[in-house]
């Protein structure tokens, strides 16, 4: 970029397109002699006209039309890009609700969590004591049985 800022700042492309707009305008009227005599030698022998071909013309002036693709997918990026700024505000500030709301409850959560695993101990000793209490009544009834 800097070095294109300063080969524009100096003019040297102003003056290779002023160059190319003058070798245009020659080559026109060398091109459209030369198609005259082409076209008057073809009347004579053929009687019907030629039509110009397209490499005459090699250089055009830049216009809007010609620009016009480039705007319509300037303006979509934009919009697209625009589209996807909202979409990233709108779930940021989801994402800190969401997080705000976990924090709130982080303690209740916790709390219940060590209830819950006092519960499961309560229920595991239990059943360790159920099964001690069968296994010495199993072992009791087997003396009597010999």
């Amino acid at each position: 970029n800097k070095i294109l800022m300063s080969i524009f700042e100096a003019g040297i492309i102003t003056k290779m397109t002023e160059n190319e707009y003058e070798m245009l305008g020659k080559q026109k009227e060398l091109t459209s002699d030369i198609a005259e005599s082409v076209k008057e030698e073809a009347k004579k022998e053929t009687r019907l006209p030629k039509k110009d071909t397209e490499g005459n013309e090699k250089l055009k002036p830049i216009n809007l039309k010609m620009l016009q693709g480039s705007f319509y997918l300037l303006c979509f990026g934009n919009a697209f890009s625009g589209l996807i700024l909202f979409a990233e505000i709108f779930f940021h500030k989801q994402h800190i609700r969401y997080n705000s709301k976990k924090k709130r409850f982080r303690m209740a959560r916790r709390f219940i969590k060590q209830i819950r695993f006092k519960v499961t101990q309560l229920r595991l000793a239990i059943r360790r004591f159920h099964r001690n209490l069968m296994h010495e009544a199993f072992i009791s009834t087997l003396e009597y049985m010999e």
